[in-house]
């Protein structure tokens, strides 16, 4: 299976049940990497049995003030990751992002795996007067669009 697959709805639909059952399942057959975009929820990790790991996607990639500074360069439907550099203190493991990435080249600094169950965390809101979660959500929207899956690869 070579398969992206995207799965959003209102709160409290049962979205991280479903998630952590269908990814148990794909899993046996093929690599699944999750990335967590549910900015206030902390528990999808747990029902993966998949730690967290000390950075989130966004942080990697400078963190929400950078971030949200380039959406205001190129505007809300621009490729945010082609124009960020990553921070200075980036792990030397880490890939170019104007490259697409495979699943196997993700630095651990914000990938966990479990077996065949990756784990990503897009970011999290801890405080109310973080603003809102657009940063999190056009950083994840890029970093999908430069993953290329491989065959049995989810």
């Amino acid at each position: 299976m070579k398969e992206k697959i995207f799965i959003n709805g209102r709160g409290g639909c049962g979205k991280s049940t479903f998630i952590s059952l269908i990814a148990k399942e794909l899993s046996k057959n093929n690599k699944v990497l999750i990335i967590d975009m549910d900015e206030g929820n902390l528990g999808l990790n747990k029902m993966l049995n998949v730690d967290v790991a000390d950075t989130s996607l966004m942080e990697y990639y400078g963190g929400r003030d950078k971030i949200m500074g380039e959406i205001l360069k190129v505007g809300i439907k621009g490729m945010v990751l082609e124009k960020i550099n990553l921070k200075d203190d980036a792990a030397s493991d880490s890939i170019d992002i104007l490259d697409n990435m495979k699943l196997s080249d993700l630095p651990s600094d914000y990938v966990t795996w479990n077996v065949n169950i990756g784990f990503i965390e897009s970011g999290k809101i801890n405080d109310p007067d973080e603003g809102c979660a657009c940063p999190m959500g056009n950083l994840t929207r890029d970093f999908l669009n430069h993953i290329e899956l491989q065959d049995n690869e989810v």
